[in-house]
């Protein structure tokens, strides 16, 4: 019986030796484009789509996703291709940031990485966007998800820069994505006291959080995940990377987010939370 207290052991040491989800990853096509994605999403989320009115060239973009909601269920529409998106909105090389703290759970870590996930690291971006590759981004991470609630269409965005800052300095496009639908896959509780605070201390120091549910399958909501048009940079040098030329992208970004909301809302969904 001593396995089962050395195998944790040597898979933790394997996990953090190992840099692949810190580099390039092992995404596989074949694996990201099995039907059984799209059997999996149809029976979770029934009659959900993609909304990709605009082509997207087949060049290094960064895609800017919200919201990440409680579990970030829309992201399976993504990195599969059961809605065409790897086949026909984006056909060109990409990662997807995922939190590091998934690539030491066993078989996640493995799942992850052949759809195509990496470390959400500033080097990791930096390394796949010097690839030439597209990547994929959950803006809001853990903050967000903190934030996530039926019905509350809200995301955190005001103070995170630093995708604009790769942006500029890779020239590579952001595209803003929103997802209607998933802030209500899950309902979450909410803890009292000072187990709130515990848990936004531990959200903002180890970028770890465990949503609280009260149901462990996600509700069968309908999601409908928007694609946005690519938004260009505005400077061609890393030294024109001024504070001021980064706040005037974001907010540029920013616009182009609520004006992608609002195109695509429905008539009972209220306006968007920028915080």
């Amino acid at each position: 019986m001593l396995w089962v207290l050395v195998a944790p052991v040597l898979y933790l040491v394997y996990c953090l030796l190992d840099p692949t989800p810190r580099r390039g990853g092992l995404a596989s096509s074949y694996f990201q484009k099995l039907k059984f994605w799209r059997r999996l999403l149809d029976a979770l989320f029934p009659n959900s789509q993609i909304v990709a009115p605009h082509v997207i060239p087949a060049t290094p973009h960064m895609f800017a996703a919200f919201p990440h909601g409680a579990a970030t269920c829309s992201h399976f529409m993504t990195m599969t291709d059961a809605y065409s998106f790897l086949s026909k909105v984006h056909p060109f090389p990409r990662r997807d940031l995922a939190a590091s703290i998934l690539f030491y759970v066993p078989f996640l870590r493995e799942l992850l990485l052949l759809l195509g996930n990496v470390d959400a690291s500033a080097k990791t971006a930096e390394y796949n966007l010097a690839k030439g590759r597209s990547i994929l981004i959950f803006v809001g991470g853990e903050r967000e998800q903190l934030l996530a609630s039926p019905g509350v269409q809200q995301v955190y965005l005001n103070s995170r820069k630093g995708f604009v800052k790769l942006a500029l300095k890779y020239q590579t496009p952001l595209v803003p994505m929103y997802c209607f639908g998933e802030v209500d896959t899950y309902v979450l509780l909410k803890p009292p006291g000072w187990l709130a605070k515990l848990r936004h201390w531990v959200c903002v120091h180890l970028h770890i959080v465990i949503p609280l549910a009260l149901h462990l399958k996600p509700r069968p909501v309908s999601l409908r995940l928007c694609v946005g048009e690519p938004l260009p940079c505005p400077v061609r040098m890393v030294e024109e990377m001024t504070p001021a030329v980064i706040d005037a992208y974001h907010a540029r970004f920013v616009e182009a987010l609520r004006e992608l909301y609002n195109k695509h809302r429905g008539p009972l969904d209220p306006d968007l939370i920028v915080t």
